[in-house]
This record gives structure tokens, C-alpha cells and sequence, in this order.
């Protein structure tokens, strides 16, 4: 068959690989000039950096497969790391559930309330391990419940304030439950990086598709879709191609609006809200953070997480540099999102100086502002939250959407999850 993959991105490429591998002739259209990330890469000093920080995981199975399969497993090097929070003007160890507790212990909570702390994560992460039915309940609610109010309005109110914005109070319990347990007593944390990043892993799925019949188009203009009973077709750079399915990896919403009045007919709804996120790449000339990753709970800080890559990105590969990403996530409908990239540049050095003493300005080379306004599905609990369904109703079109991803973890691995499946489903309309 021949299927339309709409998008080059990690799903995209990866569905188009297993579409091939399976005797179908893949064309991917990718409306941008970069496969596997958003925007093309940062160049610096001849080195290409991925725009947004992307680790792998030690528990990203599908996507380890995956680099199995295109020669790429032994580009991956693991390495242990250290994350924490930053309240009240201090950094807080959170890499494993006893780091969690010795934090309650440290973050001016009252004994009391560091007991409550200790037995809310004691069972939330060891004695609870049905967790199914907390789609349906709103985090709000649940965390006061089982870690006491103070300790919500000290820890949990300000973490999912600064990480869902508009929709703090929406959230499922589920997706906190998940977070929790990935920091289980005696769990180290480690992650991983793929020499040549994004850019390496984007080109060599485009090779596999090529070398199996498929084509791969860059700057391709999509303009609209239908739903022709037992065939599509796509109408890309104004002229309209006939395929026998299309496999959409675009935002629902995007896709929504591509839908011819047939296909439009079937849709569901597809409005799935998305948390924009606004990144400014610090090269630096030397470390200015002991952790790997830190999460800041202060309200008024104007980015969230900062990120130095190079604990596990060599700094030698690099040319002794060293990669810190500030992070805001944000609606893309919020004033933060539309910032300048002047405004944005200050506010992240600004912050780096006065949350780290080893800063100086003088060891900055560049900074780099991206934006990404769809850079993760917001779930929301009960009957706000929207259900993407894999196959579009009497048609041969199929959705492979990060909004698919919960109630598994977003990221790289789950594009890879789903792109195997969406493969297999369109293979199985052929069967």
C-alpha cells in the first residue's frame, strides 16, 4: 500500500520505518526542513546541538529496539545522574523515594507534617499499587488526602501551578501516581544520550525508509486530507496525491483542520489542549550546576526546569563546553510564550545568577531561544479528558499522536510505542 505519514518527527519516521519493513511504500511529509525534531538544529562553532533537551531513559525499551534495528544501540552511553527540586532558595535531592523523604525532612516542614509526608509516600509508591481508577480523580484532590494539606500547598499546589499552568486543577491523580513511583527506594537514577542526538537517529531512519522503496519530503505544504472509502488522499505543495491510508502524527487539532468535509464528518473531538515550552540553550564554557536536573517551585521565577546535559552529554565531544537548558513551559496562548527571544535570554542568565554562585556571564558563548507550541498533550481527568482513537471511523485513517501517549510516560520511547502500533494497524486494514 501506499500510506501518507504526516509529520517527520520521532513517530513519524519510526511508523514509516515499520510501514516499510512491512512491504507497504511509505511517503512521510514533513511541512519544516528538519526530520526528527522541531526546528532545524542549533549550529555552534561546527557542532550541531538538538534544540530541546531529549534523554533517553533506561527503561525505553521500544526505542532501544528501535536503534537496534538501524545499528545505532552501541551510539548509546548510560550514565547515573542526580535531579532535585529548588524551593525556598535551596536545592532538595529527588532522585529516589528516600531522597523525597530526608527533602520533607529538610523543607521547613513541621515533624508532623514530615511524618505525613513520609507515610503519603510510602503508600502511594509501596503499598499502592492499583492505581487505575485515579484517571478519574482530579490530583487536587487526591494529594491533600494522602500527604495532608500543608504538605500540598508547600509542595504539590506550587509543582503542578508552575507545570500545568490553567490546568493545575485538572490533572489526573494517575499522572502524579506514575511520577512518584518512577523514584522508588533502590531505583538509581540513570539516562542516556545518542551521539549525534536527534539529527543522527532522524537521518538514518530517512535512510532505512529510502532504501525500502518509501520517499521522505521535506518543506511539503499540507493543505488537506480526505477520506475516500477505501482510499485517501492528501493534497501537499497544491497538488493532490491518492494513497490507500494516511498516518497523521500532527497535534489533533493541527490535523482537525486539515479534514476534508467527509473526513471531517467521522472526526471525534479532537481538541486536546497542549503545553507550550519556550527553551533557551546556555552554552557555557564550564559547569555551573551539581545536579542534572532541577525542577524550580517558585511561582515567580519565569522558567521551570534547568537542565545541564552535559552530566551526561561528554563535555569533551563538545569541545569542553557545556549545554544548560532553561525551560518554561507555558500555554502557547500565554504572554510568557510570546516573549522576545532578547527578553527570554535575559531572564534565563538572569536566573542562572542567582540561583548558582559559580555562574559568571563571562563563560557564555551563546544563547539560543526555540519555541515549541505543542510541546505536551495536557491530560485531564474524568470525562474532561479527551480519548484519540487509533483508526478514525470508517476510513483508513489512522492517528499516531503524542495526545495518544497517556497513561504512559510522553516522550521519544512512547513515539516509538505508538508508531509500532499504528503500523500494525494499518498493515491489518490490508490483511
Amino acid at each position: 500500500m501506499r500510506i501518507a505519514v504526516l509529520g517527520g518527527g520521532v513517530a513519524g519516521l519510526a511508523c514509516a520505518h515499520y510501514l516499510a519493513r512491512n512491504g507497504h511504500t511509505p511517503l512521510v511529509l514533513e511541512p519544516s526542513d528538519a526530520l526528527g525534531q522541531l526546528g532545524t538544529p542549533i549550529v555552534h562553532e561546527g557542532l550541531r546541538l538538538d534544540r530541546f533537551s531529549s534523554p533517553l531513559r533506561n527503561s525505553d525499551t521500544a526505542l532501544c529496539g528501535l536503534l537496534a534495528d538501524l545499528g545505532g544501540l552501541g551510539r548509546v552511553a548510560w550514565r547515573p545522574t542526580r535531579s532535585a527540586i529548588a524551593l525556598g532558595g535551596a536545592f532538595y535531592p529527588v532522585s529516589s523515594a528516600s531522597d523525597l523523604l530526608r527533602t520533607a525532612g529538610l523543607a521547613g516542614l513541621s515533624g508532623r507534617d514530615w511524618v505525613r509526608a513520609g507515610l503519603g509516600l510510602t503508600y502511594a509508591t509501596q503499598l499502592k499499587r492499583y492505581a487505575l481508577h485515579l484517571h478519574d480523580v482530579s490530583a487536587a484532590s487526591w494529594l491533600p488526602r494522602v500527604f495532608g494539606r500543608r504538605v500540598y500547598e508547600s509542595w504539590w499546589r506550587p509543582f503542578l501551578e508552575v507545570r500545568f499552568g490553567d490546568y493545575a486543577e485538572d490533572v489526573p491523580a494517575y499522572w502524579v501516581w506514575r511520577q512518584l513511583n518512577a523514584y522508588q527506594t533502590g531505583r538509581r537514577e540513570i539516562f542516556g544520550y545518542l551521539r549525534g542526538g536527534i539529527g543522527w537517529l532522524g537521518e538514518r531512519l530517512r535512510r532505512s525508509i529510502e532504501a525500502r522503496g518509501g520517499e521522505v519530503r521535506l518543506h511539503a505544504a499540507i493543505t488537506a486530507v480526505e477520506a475516500r472509502g477505501a482510499s485517501c488522499s492528501v493534497e501537499v505543495d497544491g497538488k493532490e496525491r491518492r494513497v490507500e491510508a494516511v498516518v497523521s502524527t500532527l497535534p489533533p487539532g493541527e490535523f482537525a483542520k486539515l479534514a476534508g468535509s467527509r473526513l471531517a464528518a467521522e472526526l471525534p473531538n479532537l481538541d486536546v489542549p497542549y503545553q507550550g515550552r519556550v527553551t533557551a540553550l546556555v552554552i557555557m564554557q564550564r559547569r555551573v550546576a551539581e545536579f542534572y536536573q532541577t525542577a524550580f517551585l517558585d511561582r515567580d521565577l519565569p522558567f521551570q526546569r534547568v537542565i545541564e546535559a552535559t552530566h551526561v552529554v561528554p563535555s569533551e565531544s563538545l569541545g569542553s563546553r557545556h549545554l544548560v537548558y532553561v525551560r518554561n513551559d507555558c500555554g502557547p496562548h500565554t504572554d510568557a510564550f510570546k516573549l522576545s527571544d532578547d527578553v527570554v535570554k535575559k531572564q534565563a542568565l538572569d536566573g542562572l545568577r542567582q540561583w548558582y554562585p559559580s555562574f559568571n556571564a563571562r563563560d557564555v558563548e551563546a544563547v539560543h531561544v526555540s519555541h515549541n507550541e505543542a510541546a505536551e498533550p495536557i491530560t485531564l481527568f474524568g470525562k474532561l479528558r479527551r480519548t484519540i482513537p487509533s483508526r478514525i471511523a470508517d476510513t483508513r485513517v489512522f492517528m499516531c499522536t503524542s495526545a495518544q501517549a497517556y497513561p504512559r510516560r510522553d516522550g521519544w520511547d512512547t513515539d516509538v510505542t505508538l508508531a509500532r502500533e499504528a503500523a500494525a494497524a494499518v498493515s491489518a486494514c490490508d490483511a
